[in-house]
């Protein structure tokens, strides 16, 4: 069914079609930079040696899930404690954590896909790879990570 626009509700139909897109891409900017903003946060946390200022970050439900070149770990009991084992120790075991090259994309209000490069410096090896993130808007408010792929690229000895 055809239904006729008259050469006067054309133009508003363009307006309203302009401010509808343009405060989606606002919203999508202002998503991105907030999600941004946590990230840093995140990296922060790591770097100063902050364990569970990190972990803080992913949802702490059963939900989580955590790809890896290890396998994948689901709960974030499971991802708590393998975090822990491995890198809680001190500040020293957890290395130096960065990111690079990250897209973000806002797929709704409330879900954005995350994807870059990383780069862990520890002690004794240098490790690089590729990661994505799904981050999700939670009742709370506040953005958590819901679901996370790694996989290393490359180890280099430091040395």
């Amino acid at each position: 069914m055809k239904i006729p626009i008259s050469t006067m509700q054309l133009p508003l139909l363009m307006v309203c079609t302009y401010m509808f897109q343009h405060a989606v891409a606002e919203d999508s900017i202002s998503i991105a930079s907030e999600i941004l903003s946590q990230i840093e946060a995140h990296k922060s946390d790591w770097n100063s040696g902050d364990m569970q200022g990190y972990l803080d970050n992913y949802t702490q439900d059963e939900t989580l899930s955590v790809l890896m070149t290890g396998g994948m770990l689901i709960g974030a009991n499971t991802v708590n404690e393998l975090y822990r084992g491995i890198w809680g120790q001190s500040k020293t075991d957890m290395g130096n954590f960065n990111t690079s090259d990250m897209t973000i994309r806002v797929l709704t209000p409330e879900i954005a896909i995350i994807r870059g490069l990383f780069k862990h410096v520890f002690e004794h090896e240098i490790v690089t790879g590729n990661f994505s993130q799904v981050w999700q808007k939670l009742g709370d408010d506040n953005w958590k990570i819901v679901h996370e792929h790694t996989a290393r690229q490359d180890v280099f000895p430091t040395g």
